[in-house]
């Protein structure tokens, strides 16, 4: 665009042009246009003049739009004498234009503004509403005196609540109209303590405008608003700011009130917290004509991230109710406040809350609040929506000019034409315009289908000789807007507080990096572009340990992952940036991989995530196969484990069930290759410094043992489960957890619990070897130890002994669920009868005399089901269950083997710390406890905390993975 340099305005909406006409067609002075389709009603609207025109308004001549008639303006005077703008209010239907001129004539100055100003107080009124501002603080009256209703009742008041004196005080009016009018309250307390309250008031508008600034850094000060007083509201109207079994996320709701808290008001609406929160609410008697709603408006001014946390006030506010009546309180420290009033009739507010149909529309409160709060006209226009593209090229993200070709043809019918592009632009307009059941900025994971859909499809319908010109600027101009939207603090502000799960950050992150990676030739382009990748590659190494284990449970880091293998392969096409290609996102993918089950039986005989913390039941994913097209020329080997990993997962072409859609929109099926070569990759046990601790033999078979122990401070997204394991034996489950339907206690994992076992289990020793794997986790008072026996056959033994110990006497439960057609109890042992070919022998070792009982129990959730359809599961299993009064340690030996297979003799050896196991390959003495102990017997001799020795064959193999001497058979090792 050519920036022209006598026009008058420089930016439009949409975008604001000044161009240059013939004499006959005088160039007009302001000229907006929308390219988003959206109908803009009573929009107060700002431009900067020239010095010409700034002449032509200080004369006072007439503003004019295309019918003649004169508008109200005003002028805005700033900090120098050619900082000059007008100000007036438009109409801008849905992509309409509107012409204004400076023209001969007077100006229209009658609005229903009015000032009235007295000895004791500052009226701003319209025909609409209107407030009251006091002169004089007395006692502990605030400075807004009352609001005024539609119906003309004068309601509610102010106070201020501080032991500080007020030093100072003074009501000055800024602006007299007739646009609007505008007056500040200033207050001192003390020689340094300020705060001001900026109020505006629009002409024929039902709304109060409220901005607050405070620098109060010392004893407690709080600006108390009274919404009783007058009002005598009963009842609330709000939206959900939850869903729950009764109500989703964003219905209008109406309550009764009680006393107690009545809402919790905040900027920026937190995911899933409580049904009576969020920016908006309303007050009103049942029966009146009146309705006073409070909004909180430009969550980003809310919270300074430079100032430190303990002098900033909480942005979430409480509305009380009681003997004072109900009332909002905000405490005063230093930041800014930015908020509202509404007052409008009853009966319009009240339309979709009384909608007998489920109704998530904004209702016409919420509605001035997306006018004034989150994408005001006056702002949006100053958005860069026309530009030259013409050096783009497309497409460019997720998929390449060639593929196109490749690809498109046969996949007609799919939705890469311009018409479905716009469609798709249009529904993600509505959802910040609109939104009809999600806040602005509240679960974008909500928003992924129609935000990166939206994106993706435009850089197909954006290749050459798709669409018309005006499309092509449309869909340019939409996405733009969307742009801005996804990239403002008021959106997604990690540090200011306003984020929720990590994977959601995740999301945030790679919309902006598609907006910039899109549009690469915006003159934003490159800003959202680097915020999106930064974080991309931030999160990548920040948020997975050394060997690839996530932050958050297997499903929700599949849903980060997957962003962030969209935009970095967005990245990649767009501008050849090769972090995709990082061997951290090598070793991420890997751990996927390693920490998957082996062939479930349940689910046809493919593997799967393990269902531990937050993760669906039985949960596939794709993104194996992705990753095998994206390696296949890079490294044929790495691909080709990738490819036998996805083939392992039913070759899904999905990343995860459950939740709301992937980075890829509808080009996924493009990244799939189904004839690449596949080859299993050789994982064998692993420690995962900060995810867990993964034990294996056999793989890969159909016959693989393996334990997933959970541990480390990557724990986002989980139960209380640290320290829980799952179990496989001889490729068939034994102990397997519930899957994801909340936050589930102790009680549902295969642990202890005890008063000393919360918190997180941290790792302190990992030893893997061929003939025995050791793991040593502490979890506060709680230590549990790990001795994985195996054998390269895997029929052959491969067992486990388990110990768990405790700091303190306190009493404890243990706990093993398993998969089990029954569980047979008897003294010290239970044999797990499998509902498959292998059964578990459960002996415990110590403490003697243990009083073992057995619970079923059954959790419903989701999952995928035998037929390959994600739907509701019921996963029931018997736990087997140990109450220890005294704390007492435990030690047991789980060994799967064979249903046709003899069980194993078992001796416990050292009061339980130590165990011969016979079996028919031979024998093996393992000694296992939390403090060092001597064993003797013969040449037989063990100090230490876990050792092996394994007979195999009449020939000893020892084993000692912690400090400590062993020997046998005329061997000895020694470990410091």
């Amino acid at each position: 665009m050519r920036w022209l340099r006598h026009a008058c305005a420089s930016l439009v909406l949409l975008t604001l042009v000044c161009s240059g006409l013939s004499a006959a067609s005088p160039a007009p002075d302001f000229r907006l246009r929308d390219w988003l389709g959206h109908d803009w009603q009573r929009e107060p609207v700002t431009f900067s003049l020239t010095a010409a025109q700034a002449r032509q308004a200080k004369s006072g001549q007439a503003l004019r739009g295309a019918n003649g008639t004169a508008i109200p303006y005003q002028l805005i005077y700033g900090a120098t004498a050619h900082d000059l703008r007008i100000a007036f209010q438009t109409d801008l239907p849905a992509y309409a234009v509107r012409e204004f001129r400076l023209a001969p004539g007077t100006a229209n100055r009658t609005t229903d503004l009015r000032i009235v100003e007295t000895a004791d107080a500052v009226e701003l009124t319209n025909a609409q509403t209107g407030i009251r501002l006091a002169k004089t603080l007395a006692a502990d009256r605030g400075p807004i005196s009352a609001v005024r209703l539609p119906s003309g009742a004068w309601v509610g008041g102010s106070r201020v609540i501080t032991k500080t004196p007020v030093t100072a005080y003074a009501v000055k009016i800024l602006a007299r109209g007739p646009v609007y009018a505008e007056v500040v309250c200033q207050a001192a307390f003390g020689p340094t303590a300020t705060w001001s309250l900026r109020i505006r008031l629009y002409a024929g508008e039902p709304v109060v405008l409220i901005d607050e600034a405070s620098a109060i850094d010392g004893p407690a000060v709080t600006f108390s608003l009274d919404l009783q007083r007058q009002l005598n509201p009963d009842t609330l109207l709000y939206r959900s700011g939850m869903s729950t079994g009764e109500t989703y996320y964003g219905r209008n709701c109406t309550w009764t009130l009680a006393p107690g808290e009545v809402y919790r008001l905040e900027p920026w609406l937190r995911w899933q917290e409580s049904m009576r929160q969020g920016n908006y609410f309303g007050l009103y008697h049942d029966g009146s004509d009146d309705l006073l709603a409070v909004a909180a408006r430009e969550a980003g001014a809310w919270v300074d991230p430079s100032v430190p946390a303990e002098k900033r006030a909480w942005h979430r506010q409480s509305v009380q109710c009681d003997a004072q009546g109900v009332h909002l309180d905000f405490p005063l420290k230093v930041g800014r406040r930015k908020w509202m009033y509404m007052t409008l009739p009853a009966e319009p507010c009240l339309v979709e809350a009384r909608d007998p149909k489920p109704n998530a529309a904004s209702p016409l409160p919420y509605r001035y609040l997306i006018k004034y709060g989150h994408f005001p006209l006056d702002m949006v226009k100053e958005y860069v929506l026309e530009w030259d593209a013409s050096a783009e090229t497309h497409p460019r993200m997720l998929i390449t000019k060639p593929m196109l070709e490749r690809y498109l043809a046969p996949m007609q019918g799919h939705p890469y034409s311009m018409e479905k592009a716009l469609q798709y632009a249009r529904e993600c307009i509505h959802v910040f315009l609109n939104q009809g059941g999600l806040p602005y900025g509240s679960a974008p994971h909500m928003q992924s289908r129609v935000v990166i859909e939206a994106l993706m499809f435009a850089d197909t319908a954006l290749r050459d000789g798709e669409g018309t010109p005006e499309e092509r600027q449309r869909l340019r101009a939409q996405l733009a807007f969307v742009g801005y939207a996804i990239s403002r603090p008021e959106y997604w502000s990690p540090e200011r507080g306003y984020a929720g799960t990590a994977n959601m950050t995740t999301m945030v992150a790679a919309y902006r990096l598609a907006a910039g990676s899109l549009l690469s030739s915006h003159p934003r382009a490159a800003d959202w572009r680097k915020a999106g990748m930064t974080e991309l590659v931030r999160q990548m190494h920040e948020w997975s340990d050394d060997n690839g284990g996530w932050l958050e449970a297997p499903h929700y880091a599949m849903v980060s992952y997957d962003f962030i293998l969209g935009g970095l392969l967005m990245a990649y096409n767009s501008s050849g940036d090769e972090t995709l290609f990082s061997p951290k996102m090598r070793r991420i993918i890997e751990w996927f991989a390693k920490i998957s089950t082996p062939p479930d039986a349940r689910t046809g005989g493919f593997r799967h995530l393990p269902p531990i913390g937050n993760t669906w039941l039985f949960e596939p994913t794709g993104e194996f196969g992705i990753f095998a097209t994206l390696w296949k020329e890079r490294d044929p080997q790495f691909a080709a484990e990738m490819q036998w990993m996805w083939q392992q997962h039913r070759s899904a072409t999905y990343a995860g069930i459950g939740g709301s859609g992937h980075s890829t929109g509808g080009y996924r099926s493009v990244l799939y290759d189904a004839t690449l070569p596949a080859k299993a990759p050789a994982y064998g046990s692993e420690l995962f410094p900060k995810t867990g601790v993964i034990l294996r033999s056999g793989f890969p078979t159909d016959r693989e043992t393996q334990l997933y122990l959970i541990a480390g401070t990557n724990h986002d997204h989980y139960d209380y489960d640290s320290g829980s394991i799952t179990l496989w034996g001889k490729g068939r489950i034994v102990a397997d957890d519930f899957g994801y339907f909340g936050q589930a206690p102790m009680h549902d994992h295969s642990m202890v619990e005890s008063p000393i076992t919360g918190g997180i289990m941290q790792i302190e020793r990992f030893a893997p070897a061929p003939q025995a794997d050791y793991v040593r986790g502490v979890a506060g008072g709680w230590t549990r130890q790990i001795l994985f026996i195996k054998d390269a056959d895997p029929l052959a033994p491969n067992y486990f002994i388990m110990a768990d110990s405790l700091k303190e006497p306190v009493a404890a439960t243990w706990r093993l669920w398993c998969t089990a057609q029954a569980v047979r109890l008897s003294p010290q042992q239970a044999l797990i009868v499998g509902t498959e070919d292998v059964d578990t022998d459960l002996f415990f070792l110590q403490p003697p005399g243990m009083a073992l009982t057995t619970e079923d129990y059954s959790v419903k959730t989701f999952g995928l089901g035998a037929d390959g359809y994600p739907g509701m599961q019921t996963l029931t299993q018997t736990g087997v269950i140990a109450t220890l009064p005294d704390g007492a340690a435990v030690s047991a030996v789980l060994y799967p083997r064979l249903k046709t297979e003899a069980a194993p003799r078992i001796t416990a050896l050292a009061g339980g710390k130590g165990v011969k196991v016979e079996h028919l390959r031979g024998t093996d003495y393992v000694f296992l406890a939390a403090a060092p102990f001597t064993y003797a017997d013969g040449d037989t001799t063990f100090t230490g905390t876990a050792g092996v020795i394994q007979i195999r064959d009449g020939q000893a193999t020892l084993i000692l993975p912690a400090p400590g001497q062993l020997a046998a058979d005329g061997q000895r090792m020694t470990k410091e």
